[in-house]
Order: structure tokens, then sequence, then C-alpha cells
């Protein structure tokens, strides 16, 4: 991968999975999620070389690719441990640009706080 994690942050994120895991085996009484959930990792864009940052990560993973980029979805590998997912994904920059696109008007509309007034006869 192009990007690999700092060595440090690693064993950082590493830790914390294990200290979560026996603080929630200690602790019967805090919830988990009922179906479990997914960690996901974000890779460069699709275009700027994360697909094939995905693939290098699928192959270490021993899993396969879904590539859902030619209907607007994403390029990503996934494996599970019991209930616990683990996806790398890249997002293709057409993908992104939708995803921001709504927002690019943040700001412009000020609703108004008041209920609308309702005309009298």
């Amino acid at each position: 991968m192009s990007r690999p994690a700092d060595p440090q942050a690693r064993l950082e994120f590493i830790a914390g999975l294990r200290a979560l895991a026996d603080y929630l085996a200690a602790n019967p009484a805090v919830p988990t999620p009922l179906h479990g959930d997914v960690i996901t990792v974000h890779l460069d864009s699709t275009e700027e070389g994360g697909a094939v940052q995905v693939r290098q990560a699928a192959r270490a993973l021993g899993a396969t690719v879904a590539d859902e980029t030619s209907y607007g979805g994403h390029f990503y590998t996934e494996r599970s441990f019991g209930r616990i997912g683990y996806r790398i994904v890249s997002i293709p920059d057409t993908c992104m640009a939708r995803h921001r696109a709504p927002w690019s008007y943040a700001g412009s509309v000020d609703p108004d706080d008041h209920a609308p007034q309702q005309a009298t006869l």
C-alpha cells in the first residue's frame, strides 16, 4: 500500500481494539451492536491509486475485491472476523463529488424559525 500506517499509530490502534474487547468482556452491562459492526479504512481515491491499494489489501486479507464503480459505488474489499468486518475502501472522485455537491449549498438557505402563517378568510 502506498500509505502505510505510522508503526506507532498502528500499534496504538491494535492495543485499543484489545482494550475495548477486554473491557466489554469484563462489563457485560455495556451494550454491543446486535448484529456486529464494520471497521472501515479509507484509502486514496480510485483514480489516485486507491484501486491498487485495495487489491493489495485484498491479497493480504485473503479476500475478494468488489468493484461497484460502474454504477456509482465504491471499490473495496472486506473480511469478516465473526460479527466484526474489516473493510478497505477506495471511493472514486466522481462519487465523492456527488456526495459533496449538496453541501455546496450549506448556508445559502436560512429557514424561517416561525411556523408559516395561515391565511384567514
